[in-house]
């Protein structure tokens, strides 16, 4: 991939050239297709089961738990399978097509669940769940090893990261604006028709571009198997890296955190809506600041004068505060509390998966493939207990109109420890490293 920094076009000649530029931008449109699926699972699979396929709070909780913690294992798996391969970067691009393609069945079969008798749909609704995750785990975690298998160096592990924001982001405003045109339906009928259009048309973009990285992957590799063997060299400059289980229980604790703010996100809008495009500004207010964010703290990061990973935290913190207090106001302060929340989150995301790739990188040489599934793998378990935090709040709270407040605050208070035991975590294995 064109991830490589000037300097080092010389160390590195096909993997920084500028016809190899394609398969940057081929990667960054396949992780956008990728990310609509992501997106999806977060923004709208909780709503969707209880307010449009009937199901209760628990029992939502129980299908999205049991679901996204077999994620969590088969990425595993998957990392595992794929570690040590010679041809890794064109087999990652060839799993990560077959996982595409299963992906899209399978999310098709899952917006079905509202069209089921009543009475299939608990159990319907957890078979097709555990098949999206599964195929899920085989399209995500080949795809998001190329950030170490397909990069040289530190500058452009950072560059690389940010650029996938930006389109996780600009896919993470479409399934919003999707969402937001979803909750304005009063409808049952309605809502279930617009979520299976949704679904193909996610299902369409994401195949074709994971189509087209597989066929970039294949021609990079040959190409990298025509040169010298010093020509692969890495050309990383020598600096500590954070271990791997520092960067796991972090990620662990914000994925928690980030689980129940987003999944609360459709219920609190709803909640709260005065119009019918009020619940849109919102949700699009919060991807809007995960994607704007990026080249603002790429420069951030470039001139500053000693690594300050912990900003995007403290950030977050503030954030979290503000949307607390800014959001009775109506639907400006909620829109720029959200945003400010984007802001940050995407911020922490560049510095947990720029921190990945590195680690990856220089410890783990042969091995990145497992040890972004063990990555992806703890994330989801996190996103597992943030979905079980959901469902007991939307079981007890409630999500009607009088429930704004709980929902608020449990918006609020409830992300807040595991943001804040990421940062302490990162500041002290920092200060260790020197």
């Amino acid at each position: 991939m064109n991830f490589v920094s000037h300097t080092d076009l010389s160390s590195r000649p096909a993997m920084g050239s500028e016809s190899d530029r394609s398969l940057t931008w081929n990667y960054a449109r396949a992780h956008f297709g990728k990310s609509l699926f992501w997106h999806s699972g977060e923004l709208t699979f909780a709503w969707y089961l209880t307010e449009v396929a009937g199901l209760s709070g628990w029992a939502m909780a129980t299908v999205m738990g049991i679901a996204m913690t077999v994620n969590a294992l088969i990425d595993i798996m998957v990392g595992r399978h794929l570690a040590g391969i010679d041809t890794a970067l064109a087999r990652a691009g060839r799993t990560q097509r077959t996982g595409a393609i299963a992906s899209a069945l399978a999310l098709l079969a899952l917006f079905a669940i509202s069209f089921m008798p009543p009475a299939f749909r608990p159990g319907f609704a957890l078979a097709t769940m555990l098949a999206f995750r599964i195929a899920y785990a085989v399209y995500d975690v080949p795809q998001n090893s190329m950030m170490s298998l397909g990069t040289a160096d530190v500058a452009g592990r950072r560059r690389v990261s940010a650029l996938r924001l930006v389109f996780g982001g600009a896919a993470s405003v479409t399934v919003a604006g999707a969402m937001a045109a979803m909750l304005a339906l009063m409808r049952t009928e309605d809502r279930r028709v617009a979520f299976a259009i949704a679904a193909a048309s996610f299902a369409l973009v994401a195949c074709w571009t994971a189509l087209a990285l597989a066929r970039t992957t294949r021609r990079f590799s040959a190409k990298l198997a025509a040169l010298p063997k010093e020509a692969l060299s890495g050309s990383d400059t020598v600096r500590p890296t954070l271990p791997l289980p520092v960067l796991l229980l972090a990620m662990f604790s914000i994925a928690i955190a980030n689980s129940i703010f987003t999944k609360l996100e459709p219920y609190y809008v709803s909640a709260v809506a005065t119009t019918e495009v009020s619940p849109g500004i919102l949700m699009v207010a919060a991807v809007l600041g995960v994607s704007t964010g990026q080249p603002l703290w790429l420069r951030f990061f470039r001139v500053a004068r000693k690594p300050a990973p912990h900003a995007p935290f403290l950030l977050m913190l503030l954030a979290l505060a503000l949307f607390g207090l800014l959001a009775p106001l109506g639907v400006v302060g909620q829109s720029v509390g959200a945003f400010l929340c984007g802001v940050a989150e995407g911020g922490t995301a560049q510095v947990m998966w720029t921190a990945l790739a590195n680690s990856a990188s220089a410890r783990a040489k042969g091995r990145e493939t497992q040890v972004f599934g063990l990555f992806t793998g703890v994330a989801k378990l996190g996103i597992a207990a943030g979905a079980v935090a959901v469902g007991g709040t939307v079981a007890n709270v409630g999500h009607s109109g009088g429930a704004a407040a709980g929902l608020l605050a449990t918006m609020v208070l409830l992300p807040m420890p595991g943001i804040a035991l990421a940062l302490l975590l990162l500041v002290l294995a920092r200060q260790k490293a020197g």
